[in-house]
Order: structure tokens, then C-alpha cells, then sequence
């Protein structure tokens, strides 16, 4: 995501990126490697146009969604992805890594942008927690950022495309995920038990 806003801003597209979040420097997801964090934390508290916020509230978060054009949400391990789910009932469409549940969560250039990746049979990224992922790790990246560069320059120019997409995915999660849709969901199992 910061590698595909550097290089939006430098091709010409005005672009801003909020991180809420503190990277760490070792992750099951990459055994073996360190990533470097002391550089990505230079990145994210020196460039002009990325705002980092190590934690926020939570309310303060949805508040922050509810600003948003769209969510980054480029995850190499995510079972359900609830952070999309709160961004679509938000009506905030988002940029997800296509894994595991979250296609089930967002209709691909309709209520958000699916990025691509090798994915084992599970849904997950083909490398996760494999002695492979080091050296697969650069250019999963790189894919991930093109694929993000190329969903902002649609955005570029249709700049209507956020709000429809969001809309899209408040129709869609809010069929799935408001609490009186599943209250009632709950309610039927336990009927039908």
C-alpha cells in the first residue's frame, strides 16, 4: 500500500494513506525473515501524505472509514476479514487481497477490488508460513502494489467509482451482516432445532 501511494503521488496522482497499525518485524506469515521495520516506520511518520497512527479507538477508526474514498486492505492471512465487513456496512468499498473468505465478501469491480495472488487450495496466499515465503515475499508485493496503483487510476478516472462501489457494498454486507439479519438467521437455526 505505501509502495503504490509513492508511486501514485509520483506519477502524478494525488493520493493520501491513513496506517492504522504497528507493523512488526517478524511474522509467522514469513518465517525465517525479518521485514524492515525501522525503514517502513521512517516511511509512514516522514512522507507528507501518509498519516500513521500506531492504534486508535475503535469508534475512531469507523470514523475515519466513514472519511475514506476506499479501503487498502493488501493481507496475506485473513479467515473472514471482518475489517471488510465493517468498511462495507460503513459504505466504504475496499481493496482486499483475494483470499480465503474475503470473494465471498466483495463482487469483484462492484463493491470493491479483489488483488490477486496464489492461493493454496484453502484460499490462503500459496507461500503462508512456508520456508518459500522469504524468497516469494518481494514479489507478492509488487503484484499486490501494481494491482493497487491500477484500481486508484480507475478511481482516477471515474471518481464517482468509490461511492458506487460503496454502495454496492452496503447492499451487499448489510444483507449479510446487520444485527436484525442475523438475529433472525439465529432465530430460524433455533426454531428449526
Amino acid at each position: 500500500a505505501v509502495d503504490a501511494v509513492q508511486r501514485l503521488n509520483a506519477g502524478g496522482i494525488e493520493a493520501s494513506l491513513t496506517v492504522i497499525g504497528r507493523p512488526t518485524a517478524e511474522s509467522y506469515a514469513m518465517p525465517g525473515r525479518s521485514l524492515p521495520t525501522n525503514t517502513l516506520y521512517a516511511v509512514l511518520d516522514e512522507t507528507p501524505f501518509i498519516e500513521h497512527h500506531a492504534s486508535l479507538p475503535n469508534s475512531e477508526v469507523r470514523r475515519r472509514m466513514a472519511e475514506a474514498d476506499f479501503l487498502l486492505f493488501p493481507t496475506v492471512d485473513e479467515s473472514l476479514g471482518w475489517v471488510v465487513i465493517e468498511a462495507g456496512l460503513t459504505g466504504l468499498a475496499t481493496a482486499a487481497t483475494e483470499i480465503f473468505a474475503i470473494p465471498e465478501l466483495i463482487d469483484h469491480e462492484s463493491s470493491g477490488w479483489l488483488l490477486s495472488t496464489d492461493t493454496d487450495e484453502d484460499g490462503r496466499w500459496l507461500h503462508l508460513a512456508t520456508s518459500a515465503a522469504p524468497d516469494e515475499w518481494e514479489a507478492l508485493q509488487k503484484g499486490l502494489s501494481d494491482q493497487i496503483v491500477g484500481f486508484a487510476e480507475a478511481i482516477a478516472r471515474n471518481p464517482h467509482l468509490p461511492d458506487q462501489m460503496g454502495d454496492a457494498a452496503r447492499r451487499k454486507l448489510e444483507a449479510l451482516y446487520l444485527p436484525e439479519v442475523a438475529a433472525a438467521r439465529l432465530r430460524a437455526i433455533y426454531d428449526a432445532a
